[in-house]
Parts: C-alpha cells; structure tokens; sequence
C-alpha cells in the first residue's frame, strides 16, 4: 500500500518535470521505475520471510537440547492437526481460544495449555487466506476473566498452496 502512495506521488513529479523538461522527466522516470522496483522486491522479501517465520511449527523460547526439540515439534504440529479438525468439523461455527480448549480436552481427552491453542490457530491463520479466518472486533465475545476474546472460524475458502514448504 505505501508503495502505491509513493508511486502515485512519483507520477505527479515526473508530469511536472515533463512540462519543464523531457530529458529530465525520462531520466527520472527510470530512477523511479527502479526505486518502485526495488521496493516492491523488499516487501515480497519480508513477507516470505514472516510467513517462514509463521511456519514454524514449535517457538523455541526456552531453548531445548537438540534431542527434546524435535519431539516438541511433532507434539505441536499434532496439536495444529487436532485443533484444525475441530474447525473443519464445525465449519460455520466462530470459536475462541477457551472454547477450542475446552473442545479439545473433551475430543482428545488430554489437557492442552491456552498458549498452545493460540499458537496454532495463530499458526493456521495467515492473513485473509489462512485455514482459519479471524473475526472482526464485533465478533469479539466477553469470556475468562471478564476482558473480550477474538474468535475464529474455519476458512471455507482456503486453497492449499501448490508448492507448501516444510
């Protein structure tokens, strides 16, 4: 978006520069197609590189021995798996993070911790194409402890990607 703002201003000065001179307009019209170039490859750059931040399946935030790590991720990635199934099976319905919780216990009868539930629908949301769809602030519910809490719903529209990374 900022992009095309600064496009848009860019146009204006190279139209103003063409009434005062052509050479200078054309010379500057090139510098410009560049810089917009070169913007336009940062920002795709930084978005691949938040979503392979976001693929990550298992957040190391206490660093674990190499040999605990990989079992912390198949525990994670389970749990993605799970909690997807409860969405997908439950299509139109919108739920918080305490409802899948609660869900999930029952369906599975383990205990998962609240972080856990966030982390993957967190992990499962990808903007406006993820495999769950956030609600807007109107969909926010009041629920533990009182405070208003989003909620999700399976996104009915979602398409997997022809070439997934993992």
């Amino acid at each position: 978006m900022r992009t095309i703002r600064n496009a848009i201003l860019l146009i204006i000065i190279i139209t103003v520069l063409a009434s005062v001179d052509l050479g200078a307009a054309a010379m500057a019209s090139i510098a410009i197609l560049l810089i917009i170039s070169a913007l336009y490859i940062i920002e795709h750059i930084k978005s691949d590189t938040m979503t392979e931040q976001r693929e990550l399946v298992f957040h190391d935030t206490v660093p674990l021995p190499e040999e605990q790590i990989e079992k912390a991720r198949t525990k994670a990635e389970s749990q993605k798996e799970k909690i997807l199934t409860i969405f997908s099976s439950n299509p139109t319905r919108w739920f918080t993070p305490y409802q899948v919780q609660k869900i999930y216990q029952m369906m599975y009868d383990e205990n998962i911790l609240i972080t856990s539930v966030r982390r993957s629908i967190c992990d499962l949301t990808d903007g406006s194409i993820g495999q769950l769809r956030k609600g807007s602030h109107g969909d926010q519910v009041k629920e533990k402890w009182h405070t208003n809490n989003n909620r999700w719903k399976f996104n009915s529209e979602y398409v997997e990607p022809l070439n997934p990374r993992k």
